[in-house]
C-alpha cells in the first residue's frame, strides 16, 4: 500500500503545499474532462451502445458514475451523500439528461474538494459501519475512474467505447485515422 501511495503522489510532493490531494486533484480533473466530454462526443442514437452484450451501455456508465460521484466525493469529505440526485434512470431520459447528471456529480465532487487538504484526507471517514481514511477513498474513486489501473475502470472502459465506436462508425465519434505516416 505504501509503494501504491509512493507512486501516486511522490511526483508532486515536493513541488505542492498540499502533495497528496494536489495529485489526486489533478487526476480527478483529467477523468471529469474525459467523462464530460464523452458524454458530449456520443451521439443520442449511441447512448445505447455496448462494447460486449454483457456490459453496461455507454449511457449507464455515465449514469452509473453519476451515482458514484455523489457518493464517494461525500464519503471522501466524511459527508453523507446526497439523496434524490435524480441520477437514477436518467439513462432513459435522453442525452442531455445524461450529460447533465455527469455535470451535476462532478460538480458536486468540485465542491466536495475545494477545502480538501491532505491532512482531511488523512483523517477517517464513515465506511457503512466503519472507518476508513480518506485516503483510501480517493485512491477508489482513481481506480473507479480508471486513473491507476490500465484496463479497469469506468475511464477505460470509456476510452475502448471511443475506439470500438471509431471502429464501427458510431455517429458520435470521429472517424479512426486511416492515413500512412
Amino acid at each position: 500500500m505504501r509503494f501504491l501511495l509512493c507512486a501516486l503522489f511522490v511526483p508532486l510532493a515536493l513541488s505542492a503545499a498540499d502533495p497528496i490531494t494536489a495529485s489526486f486533484k489533478a487526476k480527478y480533473n483529467t477523468q471529469k474532462l474525459n467523462f464530460t466530454e464523452s458524454a458530449v462526443a456520443m451521439a443520442e442514437a449511441d447512448m445505447p451502445f455496448r462494447l460486449t452484450p454483457d456490459q453496461r451501455s455507454f449511457g449507464d456508465w455515465l449514469e452509473h458514475t453519476a451515482d458514484m460521484n455523489y457518493r464517494m466525493c461525500s464519503q471522501i469529505v466524511g459527508q453523507p451523500a446526497p439523496k434524490n440526485t435524480g441520477v437514477n434512470g436518467v439513462q432513459n431520459r435522453g442525452k442531455k439528461a445524461i450529460s447533465d447528471a455527469i455535470n451535476a456529480s462532478f460538480a458536486h465532487c468540485d465542491k466536495m474538494f475545494e477545502g480538501l487538504t491532505d491532512a482531511k484526507a488523512l483523517e477517517e471517514v464513515p465506511a457503512g459501519n466503519k472507518k476508513v481514511v480518506a485516503v483510501d477513498v480517493m485512491i477508489s474513486a482513481l481506480r473507479e475512474y480508471g486513473g491507476i489501473h490500465a484496463g479497469e475502470g469506468r475511464g477505460s472502459a470509456l476510452h475502448r467505447t471511443h475506439q470500438q465506436g471509431q471502429k464501427i462508425g458510431l455517429t458520435g465519434w470521429p472517424a479512426p485515422d486511416t492515413g500512412s505516416r
